[in-house]
């Protein structure tokens, strides 16, 4: 599922179901390499996935989200942040981001 800013405003996130997304950027070498691996690891435990694209820097979701780096995955649970993994200047995120991502869905929703 495809994101944008006026899905942030609507319900989508408010949804007892816990979900990953994963902010990227068309123009960004990192974004292209960590996002397959983002969409099979989630599909294939099939946990629900979003995706949001800030090729444009004029994108509010930047700032709302206070991104500084893409690619950037955080996990809303109940519209509430409950895990954030920022990439890092000239090397994006790591693959073993998975992990953690995987692990924060078994973290008991409160």
């Amino acid at each position: 599922m495809d994101l944008t800013a006026d899905d942030f405003e609507g319900t989508i996130l408010k949804n007892k179901q816990s979900l990953a997304v994963v902010f990227t950027a068309s123009w960004c070498p990192f974004c292209g390499m960590f996002l397959p691996v983002f969409k099979s690891s989630l599909s294939e435990k099939k946990l629900p996935y979003a995706t949001v694209d800030l090729s444009s820097y004029d994108n509010p979701l930047w700032e709302t989200f206070e991104i500084e780096v893409v690619p950037t995955v955080v996990i809303f649970k109940y519209g509430q942040v409950s895990y954030r993994a920022d990439g890092k200047y000239g090397r994006g995120l790591s693959n073993n981001v998975m992990d953690d991502v995987i692990r924060e869905f078994s973290v008991p929703q409160t």
